[in-house]
């Protein structure tokens, strides 16, 4: 990842904003003496929550989940911490500042000091909701790979962290950034902040720190006695000059005085920036913060504009990520775990990842179906050798969910209109579906529509749409009285429906992909066979054991097997498939089919997903017995939510149905985003779920196996009008703010080549 310039000009990304660091584990130094490890914080606060910073779950019983308070203290569930950060607009300021620090926080530098150099897998921070992409490896984990060298020469001394952190894939710049972190006291609850500096360079040329695109330091401040604070400046380019078309410059300044227990303090933050995006220079565009905060309010001013009260003893919560726990049997109150996968070395030796959603390989290593990958392990010379399969599509089980129409109100789909040639946003209203809004071409925006548009259907019609909050596809037959969503599973060569024979022989009825598929006819559309027209007409399929693709078997006979899909080398650029193309509804050889609509009835059918982009193709690993490797696949079941279940006590949801995953490690989907205005300018500010839920409600396939519990929640200011008749902005004007004089440039040489696997993988450390 890149360290991406995101001040309060520019748009809001996720991060987190509370100090949840602490001191490091030990290592053992160079001399045999037990070294400390010194960790900093992970994020930064400007206001903490009333509840304090990292809030354990209490035992007793917490919410509606009728069982928890049955868990034994020692659960995990009791166990774990629960992140509670305060966001607000006027915080966007810290949005880099956060990023920094929880992508450092992931490569766990405290506990391998002195350990030499070493690889982390970074997961990349800071991106925001994106959208476009059905494809059913839309989830898949992605890494950033950090090189980072950890010292401390005495636990008198400093502890010192340099990272390098590699450009992206299209710069033309080898390096990406260089950072040194110098940690001289650990965060703690007691001192939330520690005592550190950390200075980025950005977009270095030719790996000199000297002549980066963007410099940064941040540090903490001790102020006055029984005060604590931390400033940060971040600059690029001059904001004096005019810009060239295409580019832009930017300054960003804060600074935060606040009390040691943190009940009071001032803010004062400063954000410039001026640019040339194609309509001419912009001029200097400056946006300036002021807070002012006791134990029970805070008051808030934009430059020109009047103050406001919020309250800090209220919030609106949004619950970001959640685990599950078990809610009895012998393992009640414990997390739940997912097998994630393991550490690849490739036969160049770079690194990588494998897992359930496929191989992760940083974009200079290339592979190729059949090279050798090992397993490795970090602090261990043991590898395994696996033979590379990968195969241009995916063979998907389907298993089938139904939403009665009534249920659907208020759920939004989308549509792909071949005659129209466009994406439509839908809603089921009064018994039709409407569309409501077109996608944009430009920028994918949905734009809407002044008068919505029925979709008209007649009995037996069959409608295939897309909803995030049901998994992704949606279908409907004209005259039926639900609709059907599905979860949806990779079919590997060790899949249950492979074990006795070298190909599963599949039919085909609608929607059957051609073989050779060219790129002009993708983006026309044109990348079907004829739908057959009654049920004792099919197409055969089979999908091979050995290469795991799918196979048009145009003569039923096995005399002319041709792959389904693209032509090589076809890449379509627009149209309804640049994410990919998938089949309609295929049924093993035999299945009993009385109607076309009985296709979509079916409690279990396949469908196979192909493509040009990588999330298309499956990669398997197969060892020296001809088995492939499996990986636990997600959680997936429907979720009924409602108000009684809702942080917030909102009813807008109550009573619907949601498809949700859980793949570990807190990494809990199906509830839709929503953009969030925060501060009334028409803009939005935040990606938020649509809906929180209640810790401790019970959930499950059957309703109540697993406790779910917020990992990380993020609170938003509510106002309190004619509040604050104790507070002023004086002291927060009157802050200093940062002039970049501090920053001194992380002058910590070239990468070093580092032969060993990943010590650390989205900061869990490996090889322990």
């Amino acid at each position: 990842m890149m360290f991406k310039h995101s001040g309060a000009l520019g748009s809001a990304v996720a991060f987190s904003l509370i100090a949840a660091g602490c001191g490091g584990s030990s290592s053992s130094g160079g001399s045999g003496a037990e070294i400390t490890g010194l960790a900093g914080p992970d994020q930064l606060s400007i206001l903490s929550a009333a509840e304090g910073q990292v809030a354990p779950a209490q035992p007793g019983g917490l919410t509606p989940g009728a069982g928890v308070g049955d868990f034994p203290e020692s659960a995990d569930y009791f166990q774990d911490e629960q992140v509670r950060r305060v966001w607000d607009p006027a915080m966007r300021g810290l949005e880099l500042v956060n990023q920094i620090l929880t992508a450092a926080g992931q490569t766990r530098y405290a506990d391998l000091v002195n350990e030499g150099p070493y690889l982390a897998l970074v997961e990349p921070v800071g991106d925001e909701e994106g959208g476009g992409n059905q494809s059913a490896a839309a989830n898949a984990t992605t890494f950033d790979t950090w090189t980072v060298r950890s010292t401390r020469a005495s636990n008198q001394s400093a502890q010192i962290a340099h990272v390098w952190v590699p450009a992206p894939a299209d710069s033309e710049e080898p390096e990406g950034v260089s950072v040194e972190l110098r940690v001289t006291e650990a965060a703690s609850v007691e001192r939330p902040f520690g005592e550190f500096v950390l200075s980025f360079a950005n977009m270095l040329h030719d790996g000199d720190v000297e002549d980066a695109d963007g410099t940064g330091v941040l540090l903490t401040l001790d102020g006055f006695p029984g005060q604590m604070g931390f400033s940060f400046y971040e600059e690029r380019g001059d904001l004096n000059a005019v810009p060239q078309p295409g580019d832009y410059s930017y300054r960003e300044r804060l600074a935060v005085s606040m009390s040691e227990d943190q009940s009071s303090g001032s803010v004062r933050i400063v954000s410039e920036e001026r640019s040339d995006w194609g309509q001419g220079d912009s001029g200097l565009m400056s946006e300036s913060y002021l807070l002012s905060y006791d134990d029970n309010e805070v008051l808030k001013a934009l430059e020109g504009g009047q103050p406001e009260c919020f309250s800090r003893n209220e919030y609106s919560e949004q619950a970001m990520r959640y685990d599950l726990y078990y809610a009895d049997g012998e393992n009640i109150g414990q997390r739940v775990e997912i097998n994630g996968g393991f550490n690849v070395r490739t036969e160049s030796g770079a690194y990588g990842h494998a897992g359930y959603w496929g191989l992760w390989l940083p974009p200079e290593a290339e592979v190729a179906n059949g090279d050798t990958l090992e397993r490795v392990e970090y602090g261990s010379d043991e590898t395994t050798p696996y033979t590379l399969v990968r195969a241009p599509g995916r063979l998907i089980r389907m298993n089938r969910f139904q939403l009665d129409l009534v249920d659907a109100e208020g759920v939004q789909f989308e549509y792909w209109d071949f005659v129209d040639g466009a994406n439509f946003l839908v809603e089921y209203v009064q018994g039709a579906f409407w569309k409501i809004a077109e996608q944009s071409q430009e920028d994918g925006t949905y734009v809407e529509l002044q008068q919505p548009e029925q979709i008209a259907l007649q009995n037996g019609q069959f409608l295939s749409m897309y909803s995030s909050a049901l998994g992704g596809q949606v279908n409907y037959v004209g005259g039926q009285a639900h609709m059907t969503y599905f979860t949806q599973t990779f079919v590997g060569g060790s899949d249950e429906a492979l074990a006795n024979a070298d190909a599963l022989e599949l039919r085909g009825y609608i929607e059957v992909l051609q073989s050779n598929i060219s790129e002009e006819d993708a983006e026309l559309g044109q990348v079907y066979l004829p739908n057959a027209p009654d049920i004792n007409s099919f197409y055969f399929l089979e999908f091979s054991k050995e290469d795991l693709t799918l196979y048009h078997d145009v003569n039923g006979d096995g005399s002319s097997l041709t792959a389904v899909g693209l032509a090589e080398g076809a890449a379509p650029q627009s149209g309804p498939f640049t994410w990919g193309m998938r089949t309609g509804p295929l049924v093993e050889a035999g299945t009993v089919i009385t109607t076309l609509a009985d296709l979509y009835d079916q409690d279990e059918f396949y469908v196979y997903e192909t493509g040009h982009n990588p999330w298309n193709r499956y990669d398997a690993l197969r060892d020296a017995n001809g088995d492939d490797v499996t990986f636990d696949a997600p959680l997936q079941f429907t979720y009924t939510h409602s108000q009684e279940a809702d942080r917030n006590d909102s009813a807008t949801y109550d009573g619907k149905k949601f498809l949700v995953h859980y793949g570990g490690n807190g990494d809990f989907w199906g509830i839709p985003s929503l953009s969030v205005d925060l501060d009334g300018d028409d803009n939005p500010d935040r990606y938020y779920p649509a809906f929180s839920i209640v810790d401790g409600t019970l959930l499950g396939p059957q309703g109540a196996e697993y406790a779910i519990r917020a990992r990380e929640i993020e609170l938003n200011l509510l106002s309190t009008p004619g509040g604050c008749a104790g507070l002023d902005l004086l002291d927060a004007e009157n802050l200093d703010l940062p002039d970049g004089s501090e920053y001194v440039a992380p002058d910590i040489g070239p990468r070093p080549e580092v032969t060993t696997p990943p010590a650390v993988i989205g900061g869990v450390l490996q090889g322990t």
